[in-house]
């Protein structure tokens, strides 16, 4: 990832050398396909052209728990989605319940972004209860 990042290409488009075409988009998609194809525990998602690893799960379930969910979260909400998708692949009862307390703040910071408040989870679950 570093790598292709601090890599001389100026725009995502690329440029030709020695007949080959070199893109931060291209690298970016060999280097997803590499990881789908590997053995190794991760998987990759992007927002807003910020690319995010998390451990890999079943294939449709990373898509709609993970991807879909990362998809709409904002940053604050999003940060702490991930710390509870971090806390869960280090399994143990100390981190489930870390990952747990983790998906709770992220809801509570989403809320707070969606009705443009600081109330805590619990008011503004009253809050939609009321519309």
């Amino acid at each position: 990832m570093q790598i292709i990042s601090y890599l001389p290409i100026q725009t995502l488009y690329g440029y030709r050398a020695y007949s080959i075409e070199y893109s931060r988009g291209k690298l970016f998609n060999q280097l997803f396909e590499a990881i789908e194809l590997s053995s190794v525990n991760l998987s990759m998602a992007v927002k807003n052209e910020e690319i995010i690893f998390h451990p890999r799960g079943e294939k449709e379930l990373d898509r709609v728990l993970v991807d879909e969910v990362l998809s709409f979260l904002n940053v604050e909400s999003q940060k702490h989605f991930v710390d509870a998708l971090n806390n869960y692949q280090n399994f143990s009862q100390k981190n489930a319940i870390k990952s747990a307390e983790n998906l709770r703040r992220s809801l509570e910071e989403f809320l707070r972004y969606k009705l443009n408040n600081q109330q805590g989870l619990d008011k503004n679950i009253q809050e939609l209860q009321k519309s």
